[in-house]
């Protein structure tokens, strides 16, 4: 007989998933199949399941059919209708726990009083009942691995595998996972796929074979959790380029999970990890980014969000911060702290965080990644168990710009020229976005960070005596963004490489070369000269003029 314990740790319990009708309801009729000495028996799939997943099955009432009626007793109760099911010690500890959980004697009454049941109070009920299964070290009856590979249509497709119950006596059962059955956490999701499941046997659908079966298909109950600097973004992976210094607001937005109801306390923590290149525009009492949090109805037409107060925050050792409540559905309103907020299965919990590039932010293709992931409960039965989505991150990308100083013929040219980088509009490139930077280095470049997308003009603003002044380049850097990854496109003539940045080769032609374009030092003196050669010809005339004269 297991401790209660170690059925904690295997029963990862979330929810109740069918409603009192649902439980209930009779299926269409089989196959008669009269009640003789042996008890009828039939068997239970269980679908949606990961492989290998194990479940257990508590058989709460017996029930007997004979092809036309059927009926319940308990499971101390015998007589000649069901001397055919083996005795064990189960029949009166389950008999017990039942009726003290619903407080009723008979099984008439029992199935009765279950039957008035709504879904939430069926979930609370079935939660009661199993607590005190293993309050009471009850074994299960039966155990049954998810190791049937799922047809097409069947069950969930991130959980394709059954289980199966065969040949078990027609009952009412209670059926509960005795591991983990979640999917593989995805970014956006982490599944609460352990559930709390009932199945009536009696009058049920038949199977293949012709014998009475009870199909139970696990509905999970999700959170989800986005990471953006767009509210209305809802995928994992996010993507979006800034200039170093711009502001922008970050959410992380999480999903309450469907049957969040049954937990007491009811935990949910926002755990957020910010690169070094992001820097929050303040911070709280705890070192940790200021953050605003809101529950958010996104059926609510105009989706209010309500901004809430109640959670605390916590600095990691590894840097990240926690913002968590201890109980989700006790938190209360900013604006009013004696009106709680509103939960249901749809609403949105959603941080917002102030902050922006700063100079340290990481330019090119790897980004600047700011994670978030939602904690949240992992056992119905014990609130100390928790579980974490993983992470989905906002990736936010800046770009570099070099720009190569050349000779005529292709060399680098360390000759002192100066750049300077200017950002276009419909009225011109005429906004200086940039100091002006000498070329430096044996490759004579110069290097702009933390630019983002849109157009800009390069202007050589210092040219070195001698050389005539490289032509302005306007050009246009546009990003594209898929499967996580960034990739840049630039027209005439910035060349963009595979670590999404950009390389401009501007051309210095010394004064012994082609004429220097216009506003090059080497005009000035060109025009200095010409001046003194006009003066010296404008004099020769005169002097020539006045010998004439005298002549």
């Amino acid at each position: 007989m297991r401790k209660t314990t170690s059925r904690f740790a295997a029963a990862m319990l979330a929810v109740a998933t069918l409603a009192a009708s649902a439980v209930m309801a009779a299926a269409p009729a089989h196959k008669a199949q009269a009640v003789t000495t042996a008890w009828p028996t039939s068997e239970i799939v269980v679908h949606g399941a990961m492989q290998g997943a194990t479940f257990e099955a508590y058989r709460l009432l017996n029930s007997t059919d004979d092809g036309t009626n059927y009926s319940y007793t308990l499971r101390d109760h015998r007589d000649s209708s069901n001397s055919g099911i083996s005795v064990s010690d189960n029949d009166t500890k389950i008999t017990k726990v039942l009726t003290d959980v619903t407080g009723k004697t008979s099984a008439s009454d029992i199935y009765n009083f279950l039957a008035k049941k709504s879904s939430t109070s069926m979930e609370q009920l079935l939660k009661s009942v199993y607590t005190q299964l293993l309050r009471e070290n009850i074994p299960a009856d039966y155990t049954e691995t998810a190791d049937t590979a799922e047809k097409a249509g069947q069950g969930d497709s991130s959980a394709p595998y059954a289980a199966t119950f065969k040949d078990i006596p027609q009952g009412w059962y209670l059926i509960v996972p005795a591991s983990s059955m979640t999917t593989s956490d995805s970014a956006t999701v982490s599944g609460i796929m352990d559930s709390v499941l009932i199945a009536n046997t009696a009058n049920s659908t038949t199977d293949n074979e012709d014998n009475p079966g009870v199909d139970l298909y696990l509905k999970p109950s999700i959170v989800h959790v986005t990471s953006a600097t767009d509210q209305n973004a809802k995928s994992a992976q996010y993507h979006n380029d800034y200039a170093v210094g711009t502001k922008f607001t970050w959410s992380a937005t999480g999903t309450v999970p469907e049957y969040f109801s049954v937990f007491s306390p009811f935990k949910y923590a926002f755990n957020v990890k910010l690169p070094q290149g992001v820097t929050a525009d303040s911070e709280d009492a705890h070192h940790c980014p200021a953050v605003a949090i809101y529950a958010v109805n996104p059926l609510d037409k105009n989706q209010t969000a309500t901004k809430i107060s109640g959670f605390n925050s916590t600095k990691n050792t590894d840097g990240s911060c926690t913002y968590g409540f201890d109980d989700l559905t006790k938190a209360t309103e900013e604006s009013d702290s004696t009106k709680q907020i509103t939960l249901k299965n749809s609403t949105e919990i959603r941080l917002d965080m102030k902050a922006k590039l700063n100079a340290d932010a990481t330019n090119g293709k790897d980004g600047n990644v700011i994670s978030a992931t939602v904690s949240y409960p992992g056992n119905m039965f014990n609130p100390t168990v928790s579980r974490t989505t993983a992470a989905s991150t906002a990736t936010l990308y800046t770009f570099k710009l070099t720009i190569n100083n050349t000779s005529n013929d292709n060399k680098p040219l360390p000759n002192g020229a100066k750049y300077t980088l200017y950002s276009c509009d419909d009225h011109g490139c005429d906004t200086p976005i940039s100091h002006e930077t000498e070329v430096s280095g044996t490759d004579a470049s110069a290097v702009f960070s933390g630019l983002d997308s849109g157009t800009y003009a390069v202007r050589e603003t210092t040219v070195p005596a001698g050389y005539s002044g490289a032509s302005a380049v306007k050009f246009t850097v546009t990003p594209t963004f898929q499967d996580g990854t960034v990739t840049l496109t630039s027209d005439n003539p910035a060349v963009t490489t595979t670590d999404a940045s950009m390389v401009i080769q501007m051309k210095n032609t010394s004064n012994g070369g082609l004429l220097p374009s216009t506003g090059g030092a080497g005009v000035v003196i060109m025009y200095v000269c010409g001046v003194l050669l006009i003066g010296g010809a404008l004099a020769g005339i005169i002097v020539a003029a006045r010998r004439r004269n005298r002549e």
